[in-house]
Formats: C-alpha cells, sequence, structure tokens
C-alpha cells in the first residue's frame, strides 16, 4: 500500500505570485523554449504529423513584432521623461514659448505610445492565442507511427481467450441481456446518452465502487468530490482547450447569454482535480499529492451519428458523449496500479507504447493497456462478451476493460 501523502487542502494555500514574463496563460509551452530552441521545438512537434510544427516560425514572428513594439514604447518613455525634465527647467527660466513646443512634443510621444499599446495588446493576443494551440511535446522515447499498427508492443500478459462462438457486440449484448435502453436514453437526452437499467446501472455502480475503495484503501489515494462544472482557465489548464473547445458543452445562466462559455461540464474528472491547487505554492513535504474522483463525463464525441443505425442507437459505447469514469491525479503512479486493477477482474491484457495514441495535447508520451477484447471488435469494441450457451443467459459472463477505462 502507497503511504498516505498529507492533505494539501487542509492548509491555507500559499498564492503564487505572479508567473514568470515569459508563460503564456493557456499555453503548454514556454515561450522562452521557442525563442531559445526553435528547431529542436519544430522537430519534437513534427513527430506528431498534425502540422503543429508550422506554427512555431508563425509563432515566433508574432512574438517578435510584440517585443520590438514594446522596445520601441520603453524608448518613448524615456524620451518622455527627459522632455518633461526639460519643460521644467524650461520653465524654471521663463522661457514659456520653447516649454510649450516641448509641451506638444510630449503629447505626440503620449499619442504614439498609446498606438503602440494597442498594437502590442493586438499581436500579443494574436500570439498568446496561437501558442496555446501548440501540444507539449512528444519525448524522445516515443515510437513514431501514424496509427496503432507502429506501435511497438511492451510486453503480454495472459492468453486471448479462444471461444467456440462468434461474441456478440456489446451493443447487442447490453439489448439482449436490458442492460442498457438506447432507445430511451436517446429519447431524454438525444443520439449517444445511455438509459443503464438493472445490471446494468448496478454494474456500473459496482465498478465505480470498486476502482474508488482500490485506490483509496490499497493505493493511498484521497477521494475528492468536485463540481460537475469548471470554468474557462480550468479547462486551459489541463489542455481540454482550445484544442477541443468545439466538443465540450457551455453552459448558460438562464437566459443571459453573455455567461455562454464561462463555465463548462466536465469532459473528463481531471479538470477539476488538476485545477484544485492551481496558482498555489505547495511546500516538498505536502507531496507527492495523490487525489482520485470518480465524475460523468459529458463531451461533444467526433462521430457521434454513429450512435445511431438503422434509426436505432448501435454504437460503441465509448463513442457516447456520456459515460462515467473513475480517475487518478498524482505525481508519481504506484508501479503497475493500472495493471493490478485490471486483473483484479482477470482481464488478460497487452502493453503499447506509441506516438498515435497522444491525442491529449498534454501528452509526451503514453503506454495504452488494452484487453483482449479490443481484438474481437466487430465494427466497434466489445464492452461485454456472452455466451450464448451460458448456463446463466441473464447475465454477462466475462467483462472487458473498456468498462474499466480511464
Amino acid at each position: 500500500m502507497r503511504p498516505a501523502a498529507s492533505d494539501p487542502s487542509a492548509e491555507t494555500p500559499a498564492l503564487a505570485g505572479r508567473a514568470p514574463t515569459s508563460l503564456v496563460s493557456g499555453a503548454m509551452l514556454d515561450i522562452k523554449l521557442l525563442r531559445e530552441r526553435p528547431d529542436f521545438v519544430k522537430e519534437r512537434l513534427a513527430t506528431r504529423l498534425a502540422g503543429d510544427d508550422a506554427k512555431v516560425s508563425e509563432v515566433l514572428e508574432l512574438d517578435e513584432r510584440r517585443r520590438t513594439a514594446l522596445a520601441e514604447v520603453e524608448q518613448l518613455k524615456a524620451k518622455r521623461n527627459a522632455v518633461s525634465k526639460e519643460i521644467g527647467a524650461l520653465m524654471g527660466q521663463k522661457k514659456t514659448e520653447e516649454a510649450e513646443a516641448k509641451k506638444a512634443e510630449t503629447r505626440a510621444i503620449g499619442d504614439r505610445i498609446s498606438e503602440l499599446d494597442k498594437v502590442v495588446a493586438e499581436v500579443e493576443a494574436g500570439r498568446d492565442t496561437l501558442l496555446a494551440t501548440l501540444p507539449n511535446l512528444p519525448h524522445a522515447s516515443v515510437a513514431l507511427g501514424k496509427d496503432a499498427a507502429d506501435n511497438p508492443e511492451i510486453r503480454v500478459h495472459g492468453t486471448k481467450a479462444d471461444f467456440a462462438f462468434k461474441p456478440l457486440s456489446h451493443v447487442d449484448l447490453c439489448e439482449k441481456l436490458k442492460l442498457v435502453d438506447f432507445a430511451r436514453g436517446a429519447k431524454l437526452s438525444g443520439s449517444g446518452f445511455l438509459l443503464y437499467t438493472g445490471w446494468g446501472a448496478r454494474l456500473e455502480r459496482a465498478l465505480i465502487n470498486f476502482l474508488l475503495d482500490l485506490h483509496t484503501t490499497e493505493h493511498g489515494y484521497r477521494e475528492v468530490a468536485p463540481p460537475y462544472i469548471v470554468g474557462e482557465h480550468c479547462m486551459y489548464g489541463v489542455g481540454q482547450f482550445p484544442k477541443f473547445k468545439d466538443q465540450a458543452y457551455a453552459v448558460q445562466e438562464g437566459l443571459d447569454a453573455s455567461t455562454m462559455g464561462k463555465l463548462y461540464l466536465l469532459p473528463t474528472a481531471e479538470a477539476p482535480v488538476a485545477n484544485i491547487h492551481r496558482e498555489e505554492i505547495l511546500a516538498a513535504a505536502q507531496l507527492p499529492v495523490c487525489y482520485t474522483d470518480s465524475v460523468n463525463r459529458l463531451v461533444e464525441v467526433d462521430g457521434m451519428e454513429q450512435c445511431l443505425w438503422m434509426g436505432r442507437p448501435r454504437a460503441k459505447l465509448d463513442r457516447c458523449g456520456e459515460a462515467d469514469l473513475v480517475a487518478r491525479r498524482l505525481e508519481t503512479e504506484p508501479p503497475g496500479a493500472r495493471r493490478e486493477r485490471l486483473l483484479a477482474v482477470q482481464l488478460g491484457l497487452r502493453g503499447e507504447l506509441g506516438l498515435d495514441g497522444i491525442a491529449e495535447a498534454v501528452g509526451r508520451s503514453r503506454a495504452t493497456i488494452q484487453t483482449w477484447f479490443d481484438t474481437y471488435r466487430q465494427g466497434g469494441g466489445d464492452a461485454l462478451l456472452y455466451d450464448a450457451r451460458s448456463d446463466n443467459p441473464g447475465r454477462p459472463s466475462e467483462l472487458s476493460g473498456a468498462a474499466l477505462a480511464e
């Protein structure tokens, strides 16, 4: 069991001072890194095959325009101060006409400074907006590839089951066992939303409790229950924005349209949890900070139309807009913790490491743990495998790790 960490939330937070000038709010990368090592940044971003490396030069161009304008502003301010001193001296010498000319000069300098301040603000906004779209730099150890087929396999645990029957898709199985009412879920909230019923609802609740108990009792995590709505700054803080802003559910307070986009429904558990200690300074003795929570994640998924087939909601459950999620957040995860919780439900596992899986802007590398059910896909991942010859046809015979996906 991992020793319990101290509880930073129980202490008065020390608000962080002003962020270093090289850090841009909402940006994944430090502008200073782009200035000093532009070729390195381009090379690393190019491995993502998303065209982000082409943005580096544009960011630096905007940054140079900003810095040039700022330098001119500082020069003009210094000149204005010098002229102001001259005005005082001229007034003392009763040289009124010359003093008035200098006053006109200072007004002209002030007008120019105002113009440049607007230029700086506009260019800075453009730079920061573009900089915020740049994802993290993939680690050098990550294998390059266009899709999962290029990922190297790290290791395998167990063997793939050999069924004497054709496993049903998870959609067919959920309908057969009445675990999910797809049609009524869509009637309630639209395509992509599910109505768990009977054993399906109980199974979902059991899995959530199982994982929370595992993390809190065996791995030393502290359970938290965050709000289901977060501010826009939190979405930028975890890298959800700006990349996934078009997929988030924005909240509006009543009929007040001006509030739209200030708050968002949770797209993932880390959005609130990773921001718990935002703008705080934690003492070394308080680390590591270990949190776990369960939230109902809501996000508009690309390809949501896949949830309708022949007039009926049919698709992979992981392509729907709502799912329960148990997440952990800490500096270093206990070794093998994720593997242990999958083994707890007796699943065969395989692990692979590759760049194609880093969809998140924040990721530098990611090892994916897959269950053997992934190899049984028939147009979609099977969340439950069902033996039609089972003596208990009312229950699923085997669980898949999709139900435990992070």
